[in-house]
C-alpha cells in the first residue's frame, strides 16, 4: 500500500509539472476572417447580391504570438513543482529500500524459527523416548511412578515449547511472502513465488 500510494503521488506531480511547463510557454494562436465585398459599382443592389451570392470573398488567416513579461507566478509553480517531484521520488526510494529491508529481515526471521521449530521438534522425539524408557523400567521394577510422571511433565513442556515454535515460524514466513509480494511489485515482476514454497 505504500509503495503503490508513492507510486499514484510521483504521477501526480508528474501531471502538476506538466501543466506548470505549459503555463511558461509562449502561447501561439491561428486566427482567421473571412468576408463578402460586392464588386459592382453602377448600383448598390448590384453589389448588395453579389455580396449576398458569395460572388466576392475575402479572408485572412495568421498566426498570433503572446507572451506574458515575467510570469512569477507560473515559473514560482513550476519550480515548486519540480521541487515536489524530488520529494516524491525520495519517498519512493525510501519506501522501495524499505521494503527491500524487509525481505531481508524477513529470510533471516524464518531461517531462525525454522531452527528453532527443529530444535524442538527433537525435544519432543527426546522426551518421548525417555518417557518410554522410563515407563519400561516402571513395569520392570526398576523406576518408581514419580519419575515417570515427571518425564510426562518433560514431554508435556517440550510439546509446548515446539507448537510455540511451529507457529512462531508460520507466523515469520506469512510476513516473509508479504513482503516479497512488495518487492515483487517494486522490480515490476509479474507473480512472486508461491507461499509455501519454503526456504532452504
Amino acid at each position: 500500500p505504500e509503495l503503490r500510494a508513492a507510486e499514484a503521488q510521483l504521477s501526480n506531480r508528474d501531471i502538476e509539472i506538466f501543466a506548470a511547463a505549459n503555463a511558461v510557454k509562449p502561447q501561439i494562436d491561428l486566427v482567421g476572417r473571412v468576408g463578402a465585398a460586392g464588386l459592382d459599382n453602377s448600383s448598390w443592389g448590384s453589389s448588395f447580391g453579389e455580396m449576398a451570392g458569395g460572388q466576392a470573398v475575402s479572408g485572412a488567416v495568421g498566426v498570433r504570438f503572446s507572451m506574458f513579461i515575467g510570469m512569477r507566478a507560473a515559473k514560482a509553480n513550476l519550480r515548486l513543482a519540480e521541487w515536489a517531484r524530488r520529494q516524491t521520488m525520495i519517498n519512493k526510494r525510501e519506501v522501495e529500500n524499505q521494503v527491500v529491508a524487509e525481505v531481508r529481515a524477513g529470510v533471516r526471521n524464518v531461517l531462525a524459527t525454522q531452527a528453532v521449530e527443529q530444535a524442538g521438534r527433537e525435544e519432543v522425539r527426546a522426551a518421548t523416548v525417555q518417557l518410554e524408557g522410563e515407563q519400561r523400567r516402571l513395569d520392570n521394577g526398576k523406576s518408581t511412578p514419580f519419575l515417570v510422571l515427571q518425564r510426562e511433565d518433560d514431554l508435556a513442556s517440550a510439546r509446548s515449547r515446539f507448537l510455540r515454535s511451529s507457529a512462531q515460524r508460520r507466523t515469520a514466513e506469512a510476513a516473509f511472502w508479504r513482503s516479497v509480494g512488495f518487492l515483487a511489485q517494486t522490480l515490476g515482476v509479474g507473480g512472486a513465488p508461491a507461499q509455501g514454497a519454503g526456504l532452504k
